[in-house]
């Protein structure tokens, strides 16, 4: 997928390019459009995780296209307002080590139907997740003209990003489980042929994508430099900070690691239909906000 954006973000800027040789008789600058990506320099997201060993990093690129107006223009000083859309691409990877926890397992957790209590150790889990956002901003800019060809803006945006899911690309990881039977006077079952107990390795085959990420909000800060490369045509580079305000994704998918928690929210669990299942750990984010600082690159067509 995100060759693909990229590979038409890449051809659109070639359309650019030619209609801007087309149009550059009848240029006035009053609308642009403009295509943009805008590449992470930092971890995209502020995280907290519920579980307690842990060390994550994750990235963000927006690549989008831009509607501008410029309603005020005087002594070389402008004021656009501008909305649009963007695309996101993010990745998430996530290593947890030296975690136990246990539950209640069901019925539909043994092989002969006994009900027990399952203790797992989680030696590693590592996994890498990544997800496509859509984003609609709109935002102010202002900008000064100190040269015939070059000028300096800076803008501030209102952005408000939905859909996408993470879904799991990699991962691997080494557990140990046993059962405690307490029907059977506490029998301790251990046997790797029974349940997968015992040491047991995992990969990505097993792993569940993520949940759906929520709505989001933040505000952008950005300046940089625009240069017109000729008649209608600019290109700009600059830099943005993005500060999210509301989660993108909210750990409602698993608990906290310890003794009891539930069946559906333990980061691996196993049924005999299914065999042992790991959840997506960003189901694990208490917090995920945006806290980005970016490149932006532009190409504007002025009509």
């Amino acid at each position: 997928m995100k060759k693909i954006i990229i590979a038409l973000f890449v051809i659109v800027c070639g359309a650019f390019v030619a209609f801007g040789q087309v149009a550059k008789d009848t240029y006035t600058d009053r609308f642009a459009i403009r295509l943009k990506a805008d590449i992470g320099l930092t971890d995209a997201y502020a995280t907290k995780l519920l579980l307690p060993a842990r060390e994550t990093s994750n990235h963000l690129n927006d690549y989008g296209i831009e509607f501008m107006w410029t309603f005020w223009n005087r002594d070389g000083h402008s004021l656009k307002a501008g909305t649009g859309f963007a695309l996101g691409v993010a990745s998430f990877s996530t290593n947890l080590e030296g975690a136990s926890y246990s539950y209640m397992a069901g019925p539909s957790s043994d092989m002969d139907g006994n009900t027990y209590i399952r203790y797992t150790d989680i030696e590693f889990l590592q996994q890498k997740s990544h997800m496509v956002r859509m984003s609609v901003p709109v935002y102010l800019r202002y900008e000064y003209s100190f040269h015939k060809r070059w000028s300096v803006y800076g803008m501030a945006e209102l952005k408000i990003g939905f859909g996408g899911n993470p879904s799991v690309i990699s991962g691997q990881g080494n557990i140990e489980s046993y059962g405690i039977y307490p029907d059977y006077d506490d029998l301790k079952m251990d046997d790797e042929w029974l349940n997968c107990f015992g040491a047991q390795q995992l990969s990505k085959k097993q792993m569940k994508d993520g949940k759906k990420a929520g709505a989001d909000a933040a505000i952008m800060l950005g300046a940089g430099l625009a240069f017109q490369v000729y008649k209608p045509l600019y290109l700009t580079i600059g830099l943005n900070y993005d500060a999210g305000f509301t989660n993108i994704l909210k750990g409602e998918g698993m608990e906290l690691i310890g003794d009891n928690i539930s069946e559906e929210k333990a980061p691996v669990a196993y049924t005999v239909e299914e065999g042992l299942k790991c959840r997506s750990l960003t189901d694990a984010f208490e917090k995920c906000r945006l806290n980005r600082l970016g490149l932006d690159i532009g190409l504007e067509l002025r009509f």
